[in-house]
């Protein structure tokens, strides 16, 4: 496991409990806390992580930053708390040049 939201201890049995794992013998991905994205900057690992964190963290870029519902469905993702990222564009690990854009569901539902 690389990360647990919320961190281990008590919380309310209502609340959604987040675990980011990778498979067996893979690393975890670094993280990106307290990170801002600039131009010229590689695309960090976003899957599974909270669309919110993410767009906040493309705050100081210049070109359009948007997220679309990776299902097709066309919903809002207005309320970013309660989405979580599938995939971006650029892809992790690619240049980011202006434009982001971050593919996402619903937090309880699957990436397709």
């Amino acid at each position: 496991m690389c990360s647990q939201d919320p961190e281990p201890g008590t919380a309310d049995p209502d609340t959604l409990v987040v675990f980011q794992v990778v498979k067996q013998g893979e690393s975890c991905p670094a993280s990106t806390d307290g990170y801002l994205a600039m131009p010229g900057d590689d695309m960090p690992g976003y899957s599974g992580r909270s669309l919110m964190d993410a767009m906040d963290q493309m705050a100081a870029l210049t070109g359009e930053v948007r997220a679309v519902d990776a299902t097709g469905a066309g919903r809002s993702t207005d309320n970013e708390n309660d989405w979580r990222v599938c995939t971006t564009v650029p892809a992790p690990g690619e240049t980011i040049d202006a434009d982001v854009l971050f593919e996402a569901v619903r937090n309880d539902e699957k990436c397709p």
